[in-house]
C-alpha cells in the first residue's frame, strides 16, 4: 500500500479494474496536518511521499518536488492538494491572498 501527496488526480493513474475509488474532501487543518508526515517522512516508503510536480505549488506547500509517474493500485491512498483561486504566480513560496487549498483524500478499494 502506498501513500502519495498529488496536486491531481485522473482515472489514468489507475492501473486495476474493476475499482472502487472513494474521494472524500477533509478539513483545511487536517490536510495541513498530513503534510507535515509528507514533510518529516518522505524517504521513507510506507508514509506519504510527494509526487507534486510543480516547483511553486510545492514551495508554497513545504514539500520535495517530485516528477513521477504515479501509478494507483487497491489499497493505496492519495491526499490532493487542489489549489484554488487562480495559477500560482512564478516564485512563490507562500499562498497569494485570496487562494487557499481543497484537500481530498483519495482510496483506491480492494
Amino acid at each position: 500500500m502506498s501513500h502519495y501527496l498529488l496536486n491531481t488526480f485522473n482515472l489514468q493513474m489507475l492501473v486495476e479494474f474493476p475499482a472502487s475509488v472513494q474521494i472524500e474532501e477533509i478539513p483545511e487543518n487536517e490536510g495541513w496536518a498530513m503534510l507535515a508526515d509528507v514533510q518529516q517522512f518522505s524517504s521513507i516508503p510506507e508514509r506519504i511521499f510527494s509526487a507534486i510536480d510543480n516547483a511553486d505549488m510545492a514551495a508554497v506547500l513545504g514539500v520535495p518536488m517530485n516528477r513521477i509517474k504515479v501509478t494507483l493500485r487497491k489499497g493505496d491512498i492519495a491526499l490532493v492538494a487542489q489549489l484554488q483561486g487562480g495559477q500560482l504566480p512564478e516564485g512563490s513560496v507562500v499562498l497569494p491572498d485570496g487562494f487557499y487549498f481543497k484537500f481530498l483524500l483519495v482510496a483506491v478499494k480492494l
